[in-house]
Formats: structure tokens, sequence, C-alpha cells
């Protein structure tokens, strides 16, 4: 009976003993493995602090020099590239041809009317603050460029002052491309004060395809 006794007290004894050191190899384990990991993430934010950071690639540079560009370029009136028509007002400066192909030069403005344009002519220095501008309209002419366009053969001309010298009236009359042409060649009073008027033009495609002064009170 003693001996049975001893018995089954060893065999109690082991198996707390085995217990305990399967309990302790446990916790052993989730040690290394906590540590491992902890490793682990410092190796990953080493090597994500020492990563060079990524170049642009060079079509995403091009893209963004071209935006830059069209920014600059379409700060000034009607001059978009790609534009397919646009209506246009300024100071026609000549008449030439070459090629057999007529074209013409244009210094773009601004036609202003209401509070627009004594808003702008203050802002100019053109009148006083308080003040408004004389016949409700401003030209403001703030950018010297000058651009030149072929005119279209078939283009549409209206003038409003034709020959007022002689007729004294005013109103819409077409003239032909040789008419408007030696407007800038001839010598004659009323050829002066058409050379000095503002038109609109029209462009399609880059070619002007009519021209309308712009009657001044």
């Amino acid at each position: 009976m003693a001996k049975n006794r001893s018995i089954f007290t060893t065999a109690i004894v082991i198996s707390f003993v085995l217990i305990f050191g399967i309990g302790a190899y446990a916790i052993w384990q989730g040690t290394q493995i906590k540590d491992l990991e902890a490793k682990l993430t410092d190796i990953i934010d080493d090597d994500a602090d020492d990563a060079e950071p990524e170049e642009p690639s060079s079509q995403a540079s091009k893209d963004e020099g071209k935006n830059k560009s069209k920014s600059s370029e379409s700060a000034v009136p009607g001059d978009e590239p790609g534009k397919q028509s646009s209506k246009e007002f300024g100071y026609i400066k000549k008449v030439t041809e070459k090629s057999g192909k007529d074209f013409l030069v244009i210094d773009y403005a601004q036609w202003l009317t209401d509070k627009a344009a004594s808003k702008a002519a203050t802002e100019d220095g053109f009148i006083a603050r308080g003040q408004e501008v004389e016949n409700d309209y401003y030209i403001r002419n703030n950018n010297p460029k000058l651009r030149t366009f072929e005119i279209d053969p078939s283009v549409k001309i209206t003038m409003k002052t034709w020959k007022m010298d002689q007729t004294g009236q005013v109103g819409p009359k077409s003239i032909t491309l040789a008419q408007f042409k030696n407007i800038y060649t001839s010598a004659d009073s009323n050829s002066e004060v058409l050379t000095g008027a503002p038109y609109w033009i029209e462009l399609k495609n880059n070619k002007v395809t009519s021209i309308t002064e712009q009657y001044i009170p």
C-alpha cells in the first residue's frame, strides 16, 4: 500500500513538472516570437527610411512643362494653341501679301463698357477715382505683342465709317478684300481714320474669316 502511494505521489510530481515545463517553454517561445517581430519591424522601418524618393517619370515632367507653358500663353487673350475658332478685338497694324496669300498683323486689345470700363480706366490712371468714362466705353491695350494671321480669301468685311468723310453717314457697309487692303496703302484722310480704328476679327483654324470695324463715337 505504501509503495503504491509512493508511485502515485511520484506521478503527480512528474505531472506538475511537465506542466510547469511546458508552460515555461510556451512563455519563452512567446517572448522569442515578440522579439523576432520587433526586429522585423525595425528592419522594415530602416529600409523605408533609407529608400530614395521616387523621381517623377520623364513623361510626367514633360506634361507639367506643357501645362505651365500653356497657362502662360493663354494669359494673352485669344492666343491659345489648338483653338479652333475665336473672336478677337484689336488694332490692325498692316495688311500684307506673301506667296499669293494675304495676311494681317493685329495688336490685341480689350473693349470694355459700363462699370468694367470705368474700373479699368481708373486702374490704368486714365480717369480719377469716382469718375466715369465718356461714351460708356474704354479700350485697354497693355500688351504690345503683335500677331500675324492669314486672311481667308472669302473673308467677310464690314465697315462702319466707310467713306464717312464724303457721306457723313455711319452704318454697316460690306467691302471686298481688295478694298480693305487699299485702306492700308492709300493716303487719303478716310484711310487714315480707318487704319487707326479698332476691329473685331473672327478666326477659324488660325485664318481670318471675318473683319468688322468697331465704331467709335
